[in-house]
């Protein structure tokens, strides 16, 4: 996950990381997963929302309406785990969402302000209903073998962090939705058994399964060579061949989701070996522009499968950057100089914790600790600053 190191610091990455805040949590793909979003489960005798707020709100009448505006509401769960979670009815919602687009007259203020959006988001029907502006982590997540090995290296590693991660982000981002896009299926009973645990504990986080990804079908690369052509697979992303480095990214162009930074694009590179025109884990947007991005997130995923560790940076500095290089900020603490847009962080480094450090990456770690700040890329009125 990512640490930075100050309070400045983390209410900045607040700001600025949406798609992609945090370090892949595994790098190899399976070819074995099962359908483990969340699931409807009808229960229409209820009619509520999903939130305080909105519930109240939902009892409140429209300009033009005599009885108070309700949707019902459903249960949703995951095959394989134990929970499920009330939400409002995705499909009646979107019929309210059609009908409201053509009549908005007849809705109350807070229905149009939180579901005005078109389309599904990237995740899953439950994300859909949470509404629009959400704020996301976005997290990827894949096996080797399509199993979990307990007490392995990778297990440690990634996924066996992820509760820790959990109460940090929660700490950090108190209002922020956090995605994993994964590949785990029920046969991998250890696998599935963790992320339950972190779904059920923590109702801020959507698992998101990849091969069941609402809105993003494509053409199948997969077997392409030798059928000759692909085939159509409908949200389905190691059918349509994207590695699992990439799958973070599929919150590009969400229109569920809102991405933030003081202009349209932020970067961050806060380490001697950020050298990449864009870190695939230390960037954000605001969603000024979804239909770019959507088209970009489209293209990437649509290229051919790739498994070499920088492929999604390859990727970023090929289509992305071209995109954003005229509205983008830079926060960069060592490679201001080859960096156009950069601007120093303007707090002192805390510790030898930098955005992008996990506890496996102690070289990394001791490099920040022996390495001075270059004076370019100190604030100005800080030149002595050794540590920036």
């Amino acid at each position: 996950m990512v640490q930075c190191r100050s309070v400045w610091t983390r209410w900045a990455v607040r700001l600025a990381i949406v798609f992609s805040l945090a370090v892949m949590l595994a790098l190899m793909g399976s070819d074995k997963a099962g359908n483990t979003n969340l699931q409807p489960v009808s229960d229409a005798t209820e009619e509520a929302s999903t939130s305080p707020e909105s519930a109240a709100a939902a009892q409140r009448a429209g300009p033009n309406r005599t009885e108070p505006f309700v949707i019902p509401t459903q249960k949703y769960t995951i095959p394989g785990c134990p929970c499920a979670r009330q939400g409002l009815d995705v499909r009646i919602l979107q019929q309210k969402q059609r009908e409201a687009r053509e009549r908005p007259e007849a809705f109350p203020n807070w229905f149009l302000s939180r579901f005005s959006f078109e389309g599904e988001s990237t995740c899953s029907d439950f994300a859909t209903q949470r509404g629009a502006n959400q704020r996301v982590v976005s997290y990827s997540y894949y096996t080797a073998t399509g199993r979990t090995r307990p007490g392995s290296e990778d297990f440690h590693k990634y996924l066996g962090q992820m509760h820790g991660t959990a109460k940090a982000i929660h700490a950090s981002y108190p209002d922020w939705v956090v995605r994993i896009y994964h590949n785990v299926s029920i046969e991998d009973t250890f696998g599935m058994q963790t992320l339950c645990h972190i779904h059920c504990d923590h109702p801020q986080w959507d698992l998101c399964h990849v091969r069941d990804l609402p809105t993003l079908g494509g053409w199948s690369s997969v077997g392409a060579e030798e059928k000759g052509v692909g085939e159509w697979v409908a949200g389905n992303l190691p059918a349509r061949g994207v590695v699992g480095r990439l799958w973070r990214f599929a919150v590009m162009g969400d229109p569920t989701a809102e991405l933030f930074s003081g202009r349209t694009y932020h970067l961050i590179h806060d380490h001697p070996s950020h050298t990449h025109i864009i870190m695939a884990g230390l960037w954000g947007a605001l969603n000024r522009y979804p239909k770019v991005m959507r088209t970009v997130r489209d293209e990437m995923f649509n290229r051919t499968y790739n498994s070499q560790k920088l492929f999604d940076q390859q990727l970023l500095a090929e289509l992305v950057w071209p995109v954003i290089k005229d509205d983008v900020i830079n926060h960069d603490s060592y490679t201001c100089k080859i960096h156009s847009s950069a601007v120093p962080f303007p707090t002192r480094r805390g510790s030898s914790r930098y955005c992008g450090w996990s506890p496996f990456r102690s070289h990394a770690k001791g490099l920040i600790k022996k390495t001075p700040c270059p004076i370019q890329c100190r604030p100005p009125g800080r030149l002595k600053w050794s540590r920036c």
